[in-house]
């Protein structure tokens, strides 16, 4: 099976209103989308940023990747990930050079499991085929009615979780809106929270106990991923799971957390982790220590890493972001994913949102 050809997109999807966490400010969400071509098949994997000039350098970098690709047999997809992993040696295995290689993974494990009849979930070794959701929202930026009508509307949809952005200036507003969302909609909806890495170690801790009475789910990303040292004494001082490591490149992004023993839930990303390969490989690193994962977005693909890994949990769904992008993705129902026997990754790029969002960058 040979690497005939492949097409790459740029998707500039604008956001109805800026969204604010506690270190940053979204507009729009740019999606680079790279569709490999095979024996009448197609298989697609796509990365994403909030800047249209990131989104170009992953873009560029999608290009350096697949070029030296064509007329490979692309059935050895651990060896070509090896491979494009050294091949980004020189200007570093992480940021838009790891995002690229994820686009290009995803795609090649989504037309090999095409190639055999068989959902991507199977192919790596299904555990289980229904995945657990949690909805995100609550960004910083939502006035207090705006909050309070979100997770009202979840709730009602059959959402049992619901992540809501906190580390603000003051972190006794962020307890004000916790305290807002459990008078209004009670204790049916499990809460996370997730500070983006926005508060130091003793804002993060007097946080966490403060919000101790609100029965938090966990506490995502208190502060900087890369104190080690200062993530293990949050994890340490508060009464909720800390949940981590969306924001690290890899293997040698999550060891130094596994060895530390800084979290009580791993979150790998499929773009960071640099496709379903390494997913994988983090997840079985992961197992190996008795930690659970969660995904990080992606949720149209992470569903079937999730459904793989027999430590896997739940998964992250931030409602409106790829629907459009995507047509026959598996739907959330009841705050769940039901996967499919359709082949591959299940679902397809939407000729309507290439025509709609497909953009070219100076």
């Amino acid at each position: 099976m040979k690497f005939e050809a492949y097409e790459v997109f740029h998707l500039s999807k604008p956001f109805d209103r800026p969204l604010t966490t506690g270190i940053h400010q979204f507009l729009s969400l740019e999606n680079i989308v790279i569709q490999v071509k095979s024996e009448g098949l197609t298989g697609i994997g796509y990365a994403f940023c909030f800047d249209k000039h990131q989104a170009n350098s992953i873009k560029s970098m999608v290009h350096s990747l697949a070029e030296g690709l064509i007329g490979r047999d692309i059935s050895n997809i651990r060896s070509i990930w090896d491979e494009l992993w050294w091949k980004i040696n020189f200007i570093g295995q992480g940021g838009p050079p790891v995002m690229a290689l994820a686009a290009i993974d995803t795609a090649l494990w989504d037309i090999f499991s095409k190639r055999h009849n068989v959902p991507l979930y199977k192919m790596l070794g299904g555990v289980r085929d229904e995945v657990p959701v949690y909805a995100t929202g609550g960004w910083i930026s939502y006035s207090s009615e705006d909050l309070v009508n979100e997770a009202a509307k979840y709730l009602e949809q059959g959402h049992t979780h619901y992540k809501i952005k906190v580390g603000q200036k003051n972190w006794k507003s962020d307890i004000e809106r916790i305290k807002l969302l459990r008078d209004e909609v009670g204790y049916d909806l499990e809460i996370m929270v997730d500070s983006n890495q926005a508060w130091n170690v003793q804002e993060a801790i007097q946080f966490g106990k403060a919000a101790e009475e609100y029965r938090l789910f966990w506490f995502e990303e208190p502060i900087n991923i890369h104190d080690i040292e200062g993530t293990k004494r949050v994890a340490d001082n508060i009464p909720q799971p800390l949940a981590t490591g969306e924001t690290v490149y890899a293997r040698p992004g999550f060891k130094p957390l596994i060895q530390n023993q800084v979290a009580d839930i791993l979150m790998p990303d499929l773009m960071r982790c640099g496709g379903p390969t390494e997913f994988m490989q983090v997840a079985n690193l992961a197992e190996s220590f008795n930690f659970v994962v969660s995904s990080h977005t992606f949720t149209e693909v992470s569903a079937h890493l999730i459904a793989a890994a027999p430590n896997g949990t739940i998964c992250e769904y931030i409602p409106g972001w790829w629907e459009e992008i995507f047509e026959g993705a598996p739907a959330v129902e009841n705050g769940k994913i039901k996967l499919t026997n359709k082949p591959g990754l299940g679902f397809e790029l939407s000729k309507e949102a290439i025509d709609r969002y497909n953009i070219a960058v100076r």
